[in-house]
């Protein structure tokens, strides 16, 4: 077997420290919070179900050798839930799986050349490509081996687990842009220049809460020049990424800040100083191509049913003279464990004994003979699942795992896509609709589901209606890749998550009716305007007591809430419902402004001003605000009882909870405290970090004047003396001290922060000192 890519001794000595880390931590002697600093950037998440953990493996390039798979199906059985998920970035997880056993699985996953390390975090994600690189017909040459070294490059250093933000690379083989180079944060579309291979090359892109599309920032690059553009860039990253504000990090913000200009003269200097001496040449990893074929069985061809409408919709020939490659849909992106042994055993019994990973959550068999095809459909057809998904609508949706196990997720992604489409076969829709236009589904803003390059799509939010919670969609349109770059798609409006299949059918049936081939052009010819008259039709919701189920989100039978649900990157959507909340109080608070003072609706408007404040921001302490008394002695608890807000706002929540037993003439002269309220409740909003914190009126003055206990200057000592002298200044502070060391730019900043965290110390910032050196804080942890 060939390796798909080397796993640098970096990480076999990080693999050994995770084996320390959950010691300490299941023996209480490594905080949590810490831990999840240390295993984050492994690739390990914590899900929304406590105790429990998710795995993303890095497929680089989405290849996979049936052996590898194989042992994932094994691992999955053995420590996971037995199944598997196949990502949008062509990684596969593990779900369910106990933090004990999550170091076996990465030994086990070392045994077949494979590794968790970038999974999350503020890392180098993994590297995609077209899922038909070196076979498809259309590509202008094979991009996979660059894919491959990229990744070997990148993955020694200890800097690419330490970035401002994650930090996503694609590359395409031709303007299709299958791999969506132009909205990665570092782009390479395949061209070819007077007979010479190379990339456009395109930069600060990507999917998110504030999606942007690339910028071209050259029309050729040399394809040996390929790993000093990503040097460069990863440098550009590291000096100028905001790593205070996590919402603003992300290269795209970087471009934005600096300016295109500027930036562009930015990476043309540090493309000068990334010199041919120190950044080797690309050189593309050798993979075969050339797989030893299974013995034949027969040439004989027969009638099979449903064998022709599977060759025409799934099956591609490959730029390989007799060859094809058959694309096997799965429902949610998800197969057991038995199921990928079935299907790695099936490519070895029929094919060249790969697998490919796509962004649309499915798997690829390259190298399949033609005489093999009708063998390998009925084989697929005779599993339990039938792989070959033939009249499954499902299998052509895309989504994240959403707030099934996702614990930054808002809603059930993968459900709605069920529902849409069970809905969409019982009103008759050919699944072949599905092909013609991609849908994908979002469990929040955050786009894990890429849903702002979609024709159709969805991402989930969240309202509240009388004080309950429900879950809700924001539709999106247009979103597209090709030949004439990328479109991201533009919102359109929300609608309840229980109203969306029935939106989404009824805007099919438009489709087909519109006899358009494509959904571009049903939408520019009167499908925009239908579907603006469908979301009227659907953005209704009716209260608990008429529809409890629309307070249910899909695949659940709870009522909605955000319960287990955590602080992170992907808080966007709790953001959202805040200022959601905060804008229906304003709205409140004008109308009452306009009331006449001895109004009875003026006493009311100011009620429900500081109810709907009051209970604001309590979806930060897990607590679904309800009742009334509910979100006003929350408040109480939260806020005021943790000096969080002034001791003074307490008379006017007193007063509120005595106003909503029948005396609302009570808040008849209160205009002045619930206008002091409301302000306070939105300067807690506007001071609340990324996680969810909150700054303490005694600690604001201090909150960013934390000042270091000592200072060593090390520019000129190299490694490892350098990380000797640093560990012996540190040792010299009491614990929570806080160090700053002064480092040369590359192999000290590579290597001591890194150090540091092995050894269980805390990297608070790392910052630009000057040209040549960077300063790190290091606070003391043991």
């Amino acid at each position: 077997m060939n390796d798909t890519y080397v796993i640098p001794q970096y990480v076999l000595d990080d693999i050994e420290q995770h084996a320390t880390d959950v010691e300490r931590f299941l023996a209480g002697e490594l905080s949590n919070d810490l831990f999840k600093a240390k295993r984050v950037p492994r690739g390990i998440y914590e899900q929304r179900q406590d105790g429990l953990f998710m795995v993303r493996i890095r497929v680089a390039g989405g290849f996979l050798w049936a052996s590898q798979a194989e042992k994932i199906a094994e691992l999955s059985n053995q420590y996971a839930n037995g199944r598997v998920h196949v990502t949008t970035r062509q990684d596969i997880q593990f779900h369910a799986v106990d933090i004990k056993d999550t170091y076996p699985i990465m030994k086990g996953l070392l045994e077949v050349g494979l590794t968790p390390a970038g999974g999350g975090g503020n890392t180098v994600r993994n590297v995609t490509a077209c899922s038909y690189s070196g076979i498809c017909n259309e590509e202008i040459f094979d991009t996979y081996p660059y894919a491959l070294a990229v990744t070997n490059y990148l993955l020694p250093f200890g800097s690419s687990y330490n970035l401002p933000r994650k930090f996503k690379i694609a590359f395409s083989g031709c303007g299709k842009d299958c791999a969506l180079a132009g909205v990665n944060d570092l782009g390479f579309q395949a061209v070819i220049k007077d007979g010479k291979k190379g990339f456009k090359v395109y930069v600060a892109g990507g999917l998110g809460t504030r999606s942007r599309t690339a910028e071209l920032f050259r029309e050729f690059v040399p394809a040996e020049d390929t790993l000093r553009i990503v040097e460069a860039v990863k440098r550009i990253f590291i000096k100028h990424g905001d790593r205070r504000n996590r919402h603003r990090a992300r290269l795209r913000f970087v471009i934005d800040r600096l300016g295109v200009t500027e930036f562009f003269a930015q990476l043309e200097n540090e493309l000068q100083q990334v010199t041919i001496a120190e950044i080797p040449n690309a050189e593309p990893v050798e993979v075969s191509t050339k797989p030893t074929m299974p013995p034949k069985t027969s040439n004989e061809q027969k009638e099979i049913i449903g064998y022709d409408k599977w060759f025409n919709n799934a099956v591609i020939s490959q730029r390989q003279e007799g060859y094809f490659s058959a694309q096997v849909l799965l429902n949610r992106g998800d197969l057991t464990g038995d199921e990928l042994n079935q299907l790695a055993a099936l490519s070895k019994k029929y094919a060249g004994a790969q697998l490919r990973t796509d962004r649309l959550q499915n798997f690829v068999i390259p190298f399949i003979p033609k005489e093999y095809l009708q063998g390998l459909y009925v084989d697929l057809k005779d599993l339990p699942a039938d792989l070959t998904c033939s009249e499954s609508s499902e299998a052509l949706l895309v989504s994240c795992k959403g707030a099934a196990t996702c614990r930054l997720g808002l809603c059930r992604a993968q459900d709605l896509n069920e529902a849409i489409g069970r809905l969409a076969h019982e009103a008759g829709l050919d699944p072949s609709i599905f092909k013609g236009i991609e849908i994908h589904a979002s469990g929040c803003p955050n786009n894990c589901g890429q849903h702002s390059i979609a024709p159709l799509g969805f991402y989930g939010a969240v309202r509240r209606e009388n004080g309950r919670s429900y879950p809700c969609y924001s539709v999106v349109v247009g979103g597209k890749v090709g030949d004439d770059g990328p479109r991201l798609s533009e919102v359109m409006g929300q609608i309840p998550a229980r109203n969306v299949p029935q939106f989404t059918t009824e805007l099919l049936k438009g489709f087909v009716q519109s006899k358009n081939s494509a959904f571009i052009s049903y939408w520019n010819s009167g499908g925009k305007e239908l579907a603006s008259k469908l979301i009227d039709k659907y953005n209704v919701m009716p209260n608990y007591e008429q529809s409890p189920k629309f307070y249910k989100d899909w695949g659940s039978v709870e009522d909605f809430s955000l319960a287990g649900r955590g602080p992170g990157e992907c808080g966007a959507g709790i953001f959202e419902l805040i200022a959601q909340e905060l804008k229906k109080a304003e709205e409140a608070f004008a109308a009452a402004e306009r009331a006449q003072n001895n109004d009875i609706g003026r006493n009311k408007q100011l009620l429900d001003v500081v109810i709907i404040g009051a209970g604001a921001l309590l979806v930060t302490k897990g607590i679904e605000p309800g009742k009334p008394d509910v979100a006003l002695k929350g408040f109480e608890q939260h806020f005021i009882d943790q000096e969080l807000a002034e001791e003074t706002h307490r008379d006017l929540l007193i007063t509120a909870r005595l106003a909503i037993r029948g005396n609302q003439q009570l808040m008849e002269d209160q205009g002045v405290a619930v206008r002091e309220f409301l302000d306070k409740v939105q300067e807690l909003y506007d001071t609340m970090d990324a996680s969810f914190n909150f700054p303490r009126q005694s600690e604001e003055d201090t909150a960013n004047k934390q000042s270091s206990d000592k200072e060593v200057d090390l520019r000129g000592v190299k490694c490892p003396m350098n990380f000797v002298h640093a560990k012996i200044a540190l040792e010299e502070l009491e614990k929570g001290g806080i160090l700053e060391v002064i480092l040369d730019e590359g192999e000290p900043i590579d290597n001591v922060p890194a150090s540091f965290r092995s050894q269980g110390q805390e990297v608070i910032s790392i910052k630009r000192e000057d040209e040549n050196a960077y300063r790190v804080s290091v606070r003391r942890v043991s």
